[in-house]
């Protein structure tokens, strides 16, 4: 019986492990992307929506010439997200970046796509 409560304690120290570390993972990323934020057009070129919790956006944008390609997940927990709707291919929304490393990005989808002017 001690047998089996060691494997059980040393399986939820295990998960509370991983939690921590992607916690502190993330964090220099996010504070990077606060203190350097900039905003940008950008367009959505996939979303593949696997199920409630899962799925995920693609998007690009241009920053000083150079065409950058990312993703976002579609129904996000943590970090923060913003996400009023689901997003269709093709349609523009705001992207903020982190000016010093534009690939840290995440798309804002907002209640509409914004309109580009003809």
């Amino acid at each position: 019986m001690k047998l089996r409560d060691n494997l059980g304690f040393s399986i939820f120290i295990g998960i509370v492990l991983i939690f921590v570390i992607g916690y502190l993972s993330q964090q220099p990323k996010e504070y990077s992307l606060k203190k350097n934020r900039k905003l940008v057009l950008s367009v959505v070129t996939k979303v593949s929506d696997k199920g409630k919790e899962s799925g995920s956006i693609k998007y690009k944008f241009i920053y000083n010439d150079k065409v950058y390609k990312n993703s976002d997940p579609l129904n996000p927990g943590w970090p923060r997200h913003v996400r009023k709707r689901k997003p269709n291919v093709g349609e523009y929304y705001y992207a903020e970046f982190d000016s010093l490393k534009p690939s840290n990005s995440k798309i804002i989808i907002g209640e509409y796509p914004v309109k580009l002017k003809e």
